[in-house]
């Protein structure tokens, strides 16, 4: 009798923490659904201090319900030096850049996604560290605030070796 009194106890325990879990409330052992993201983040971090630059160009396509097309961020020595278009070259507006600049700005946008507690952030780097692909969704019960990129392209420019 006392074995099934037992085993029923434990059946409700593992039901209420999967019920907790599914209903986004954060897993009672200390562990996060950002844990990864964010390690992941801390490595690639320093990938990008030990063998980065601070010049280079960079294609990104934006990933969100907001129609900008692709752009292409031109950085030199740490700082943004133009914002265009893709396809014709035309200046992007800054309020469209959405902390589109720098890989710098890239790390800051993913940060501040953990530090936000986003419901889903999903990353992938480069062997440089740069963020090459983000998908973050800042909360499941919110329709079309997602926000992300994919680069398509991302070279180290001749300044950042002093060749210019």
């Amino acid at each position: 009798m006392n074995c099934t009194l037992a085993r029923l106890r434990s059946r409700a325990a593992v039901a209420t923490l999967l019920l907790l879990a599914a209903g986004g409330c954060r897993w009672p052992f200390g562990l996060d659904h950002l844990d990864e993201a964010r390690e992941d983040l801390r490595a690639a971090r320093s990938r990008w201090e030990e063998r980065g630059s601070s010049s280079y160009r960079y294609t990104v396509q934006p990933i969100c319900f907001c129609g900008v097309r692709a752009m292409r961020v031109t950085v030199s020595g740490g700082e943004v030096a133009s914002r265009v278009w893709a396809d014709d070259g035309q200046p992007v507006p800054a309020s469209l850049a959405a902390g589109l600049g720098t890989v710098e700005d890239l790390f800051a946008k993913i940060q501040d996604a953990i530090d936000r507690d986003a419901a889903e952030l999903q990353a992938t780097y480069s062997t440089l560290g740069v963020p090459r692909r983000v998908e973050i969704d800042y909360s499941r019960n919110v329709a079309d605030e997602e926000f992300g990129w994919s680069m398509t392209e991302f070279e180290i420019t001749l300044s950042a070796v002093g060749l210019q």
